[in-house]
């Protein structure tokens, strides 16, 4: 029988944690398991969004507490003792992972950097590029998976594993993506400087996350555009728009994975300290142009290197079959099959 999986993410306000986390859950509802997020979650649509896939949400949001008190979690393990239990933020310490380690089954801690003092994790992922430097403080019998091999991508993107990008002498269709919240507003940046191509025949998808708090100030400023914009909200089917796309203009974070996997080159920008080092080896490696930190950006520099990449059909071409190689699809499934390694290896020690 497949143990339960009991996700703790939060979105509150970003979102990439919770993202990324429905894709593994999505990976272990493949093989007939079910998952439970014990989630605060900000807004309704995401809320929904947990719930469509099939899952369970016992909702945080609504009621006072310590994001790092493993209690929450603690009391709803206790229903379900020996699940697998996945960790994703940066408040699960090592006193955290401890406490919970003692109740689960397996316990995976999903990392973009080393937070923690030591892990007790059996697994932990850190599904970045510049994974391979990072050291780990942990158990003899924890398993760190490192790298894009291990992205976890959602189910509406695996469709397009097979499939091919053109790329045209001159882009002309920018996606425009900082995520679930973007509290710095970059979004209307991103169109100041789209708006500033002067003779460029332009066409804009603007996506505005759940919890984005600059609604209308974005759809003013999409209005005020020269070129032809569109604003959507809540997206549920990104990998159709990031098909439709020449280009794109985002933050660093989970959705430069998906940016990669689906070959879609893209300027992107630094929004906080933890994408720093992630975004530099993206750079580094030809997948992405990075433009640095989100609060120094100079607009009119921007417009300025949207327009090269947008003028530059080798190097896109080049951009996307970097990021086609370096993500394949195959991460989640990965993932699970470490994670059923584990089960296998905790049962065999439970059994001596």
């Amino acid at each position: 029988m497949i143990p339960e999986m009991i996700v703790r993410a939060d979105a509150r306000p970003h979102t990439g944690h919770l993202m990324r986390c429905l894709a593994l859950a999505e990976a272990w509802k493949a093989l007939g398991g079910r998952s439970v997020f014990v989630s605060a979650i900000e807004t309704p649509a995401l809320r929904r969004r947990v719930a469509d896939a099939g899952h369970s949400l016992e909702d945080l949001a609504s009621g006072a507490f310590d994001v790092g008190d493993p209690v929450p979690l603690l009391e709803r393990l206790a229903r379900t003792p020996g699940a697998v239990v996945v960790l994703d933020g940066y408040d699960f310490d090592t006193a955290y992972q401890r406490a919970v380690k003692s109740a689960a089954g397996v316990l995976v801690v999903v990392d973009d950097f080393v937070h923690a003092e030591h892990y007790w994790a059996d697994i932990v992922l850190n599904q970045n590029l510049n994974a391979a430097t990072a050291v780990y403080p942990c158990e003899p019998y924890t398993k760190v998976l490192r790298g894009p091999k291990y992205a976890l991508l959602r189910p509406e993107f695996l469709p397009y594993r097979d499939w091919e990008r053109g790329a045209p002498e001159v882009a002309r269709r920018a996606l425009i993506t900082f995520g679930g919240s973007d509290p710095g507003n970059q979004t209307c940046k991103a169109l100041t400087a789209l708006s500033r191509l002067d003779g460029e025949a332009l066409e804009a998808t603007v996506v505005v996350g759940p919890s984005n708090p600059h609604v209308e100030e974005i759809e003013k400023t999409a209005r005020a555009c020269s070129l032809e914009t569109r604003v959507l909200h809540a997206v549920d089917d990104m990998a159709s728009l990031m098909a439709w796309a020449d280009l794109a203009v985002g933050a660093g974070g989970t959705t430069c994975q998906e940016l990669a996997f689906m070959g879609l080159p893209a300027v992107v920008l630094v929004v906080a300290d933890n994408q720093r080092l992630a975004v530099q080896s993206l750079a580094d490696a030809g997948v992405v142009v990075s433009f640095g930190e989100a609060d120094c950006v100079d607009v009119q520099g921007l417009a300025e290197a949207i327009a090269a990449l947008a003028g530059d059909a080798a190097r896109r071409r080049r951009m996307s079959e970097s990021g086609r190689t370096m993500v394949d699809g195959l991460g989640a499934e990965r993932v699970v099959r470490a994670l059923n390694e584990a089960l296998d290896a905790s049962s065999r020690n439970m059994e001596r």
